[in-house]
């Protein structure tokens, strides 16, 4: 029996004589849990503390409260252009149309192209109007004075 328990420890998979980890094995594992506790640590991306709006500062002030309100102006959008005749079919959002005669400026990127005046008829959310002054085109932005 001694020969059958010496047998099986010798084949045994596990031998207790062979140590778990390697020298590089140990060097790695050394590595990985020093990266990782310093990314823990560390400041990542630069990010900073933002302070709430309102709230007091480091310096013990209470800041301004920035005040934001939603635009009441008319907004809307150039669909067609006949150029020989000069009016325009304006575009506005649903309940948001101008009133007949009311003067309209015209933008193009951020800067005036025109002015419009409305005449009618409004059908649905779409309107006519004929061009007082400028180059309109088509996807142009239409807003109130």
């Amino acid at each position: 029996m001694k020969n059958g328990v010496n047998r099986v420890a010798a084949n045994a998979v596990d031998r207790p004589d062979r140590a778990r980890f390697t020298d590089p094995m140990r060097v790695l594992l050394l590595l990985a849990v020093i990266s990782g506790l310093s990314g823990c640590t560390g400041n990542p991306g630069g990010a900073r503390t933002v302070e709430a709006p309102g709230a007091v500062g480091s310096q013990g002030r209470t800041e301004a409260k920035p005040i934001i309100t939603p635009g009441t102006g008319l907004a809307g959008k150039v669909i067609r252009v006949n150029s020989t005749s000069r009016f325009v079919v304006l575009s506005f959002p649903i309940g948001r149309m101008p009133a007949e005669e009311q003067t309209l400026q015209v933008f193009r990127g951020g800067l005036k192209v025109g002015v419009l005046r409305v005449t009618g008829p409004q059908v649905d959310d779409k309107t006519v109007a004929d061009v007082v002054e400028g180059q309109i085109a088509v996807g142009d932005q239409v807003v109130d004075q």
